[in-house]
């Protein structure tokens, strides 16, 4: 084989196949509309036997070409092919999902808001037997995921800017703990490759797509996504994750410093506006955030379960109730500051479920657990059907 076509076929080689990885794991153009999956996982797999092989060929090659001496033009060639290929490599590691998004190296807490940290930021909020916590997106929008516990129990805490998808999992399958690395986007959403068996993991569901762990699912824990003042309201004693001071050029660089302040409604894109996602039994149903803010308080039923959304006076807060009680089905109403009212027995109920006055003071309705995110991301993850569609 000639120096040059040695030389040549290395490149091929060793860029090649890591740029088509890279551009299908990011949000190049068109790269997320791809189910790309199954390629993504073999391609992941061989390319470091291409790189081995272009490193190989572009060695024979340049050792020929150096041994030849054959001209001054021959030796620039081989040290521009080498410096192109270094560029190449450095460039397609800094798209790499582990080094944009940083996991914290300070995972610590505060209680109640601050300047970095006002009432009006967004969190993720998980309450336990003892403790509450509360994962203001804003900061999981960089870090993306974090490994924590929750009164003694270990929880993976999760966010895709991309699906809008905020999630806490259990870490542990079959009693074993694993370790997950986030290795970039697949159909907008973060996927995560598992340490023990190389199998690929979706955020928006917590389900093993491809690989030995095939159609595992992670447990997952009920959170509220509210206004951090809402949530103290609720849990006053909560701790509250705080900025990691190594992460802030990256809280800043993507302009998460203002993601409590963005919104979907006005997106003339129908995927990526907001829905309420609940799924119970056999359905999945997606409720219109636009036609919530209108309302303030939707009903339906899902299954048989009768469910209500209440949306908080602060209009970002909400919660899913369960509507049964005793073994009646309630019909509420939106009432002030953010309750519900059972006008028949003069009842209302709190932000916490619980009944203020009325024959049922004191009567606790149960949460639904819910998600807030992009249309998109519902349907493809969770098979979602928009419900109540006015």
């Amino acid at each position: 084989m000639k120096p040059w076509t040695a030389i040549l076929l290395g490149l091929f080689f060793l860029l090649v196949p890591k740029s088509i990885l890279s551009y299908l794991l990011n949000p190049f153009p068109g790269s997320q509309q791809l189910d790309s999956i199954t390629v993504i996982y073999y391609l992941a797999r061989a390319v470091p036997l291409f790189q081995l092989l272009g490193l190989a060929g572009m060695g024979y090659g340049i050792f020929a070409v150096l041994r030849a001496r054959k001209s001054t033009a021959a030796v620039a060639g081989v040290i521009g092919a080498i410096l192109f290929a270094v560029a190449v490599l450095l460039g397609l590691r800094t798209v790499l999902a582990p080094v944009m998004f940083e996991e914290p190296e300070t995972i610590a807490f505060a209680q109640g808001t601050s300047g970095a940290l006002p009432g009006s930021t967004i969190v993720m909020g998980i309450a336990g037997p003892d403790t509450a916590k509360a994962y203001p997106i804003r900061l999981l929008a960089y870090h993306h995921r974090l490994n924590d516990e929750l009164d003694g129990v270990p929880i993976w805490v999760t966010y895709c800017t991309m699906c809008r998808t905020g999630k806490v999992f259990s870490p542990y399958i079959d009693d074993e703990k694993m370790d997950f690395e986030l290795v970039g986007a697949i159909q907008y959403n973060s996927v995560y490759r598992d340490a023990g068996t190389d199998s690929i993991w979706y955020q928006a569901n917590g389900k093993a797509a491809i690989g030995p762990m095939t159609g595992a699912r992670l447990t997952e824990f009920r959170v509220d996504q509210v206004t951090l003042d809402e949530w103290l309201k609720l849990f006053p004693d909560s701790l509250v994750f705080q900025p990691d001071p190594d992460a802030t050029p990256g809280y800043n660089l993507f302009g998460f410093d203002t993601w409590d302040e963005r919104r979907s409604d006005d997106t003339e894109l129908p995927e990526f506006r907001w829905v309420v996602g609940i799924e119970h039994g056999d359905r999945s149903c997606a409720y219109e955030w636009a036609q919530l803010r209108s309302a303030g308080l939707l009903q339906d039923s899902i299954d048989e379960l009768p469910i209500a959304i209440r949306l908080a006076a602060d209009g970002i807060s909400y919660r899913v109730w369960d509507r049964r009680l005793d073994g009646a089905t309630l019909e509420l109403s939106p009432g002030p500051a953010g309750t519900m009212v059972h006008i028949p027995t003069n009842s209302s109920f709190g932000a916490d479920g619980i009944g203020q006055n009325g024959k049922l003071k004191g009567a606790r309705l149960q949460p639904v657990a819910a998600t807030v995110e992009f249309a998109h991301s519902f349907q493809t993850f969770s098979n979602g059907e928009y419900c109540l569609r006015l």
